[in-house]
C-alpha cells in the first residue's frame, strides 16, 4: 500500500490529459479521478486507525469494522481483508501500528 500513494502522486504530477486504466473506459478528467483515488485510500487509512483506537483486533475483525456496512458476501469480504492487510502492513512499517502475533494496535 505504501507504493500506491507514491504512484498516484507521480501520475498527478505528470498532469496527463487522459487516464487509461487497466479496466473500464479511459478517464477524461484524470486529475479528479486520481485525487478521488488518493482521497479514498487516505480515508480508508483513517478508518483503520479510528477502528484501532476502539480496541486492538485481528485483520478479520478490523475488516468487518471498517468495511462491514459497505460490502456483502464472503468473496468481497476476503478481497477487502487483503486491502486492509496492505494498509496494516504500511502502518506497521511507518511505526504507527504494532502487530503482536495476529493482533494489531496503535503504537
Amino acid at each position: 500500500m505504501a507504493g500506491y500513494p507514491r504512484s498516484l502522486r507521480r501520475r498527478i504530477e505528470r498532469r496527463r490529459a487522459i487516464l487509461s486504466p487497466g479496466h473500464w473506459d479511459p478517464v477524461q478528467d484524470p486529475m479528479a479521478k486520481l485525487e478521488e483515488y488518493r482521497s479514498h485510500r487516505l480515508d480508508r487509512e483513517r478508518q483503520v486507525l479510528t477502528s484501532l483506537q476502539q480496541v486492538p483486533a485481528g485483520a478479520t475483525e478490523l475488516t468487518k469494522r471498517v468495511y462491514g456496512g459497505e460490502i456483502t458476501g464472503e468473496e468481497l469480504l476476503r478481497a477487502a481483508e487483503m486491502t486492509l492487510r496492505a494498509h496494516l502492513d504500511k502502518l506497521v512499517a511507518e511505526g504507527r501500528v504494532k502487530a503482536e502475533g495476529s493482533v494489531y494496535s496503535l503504537s
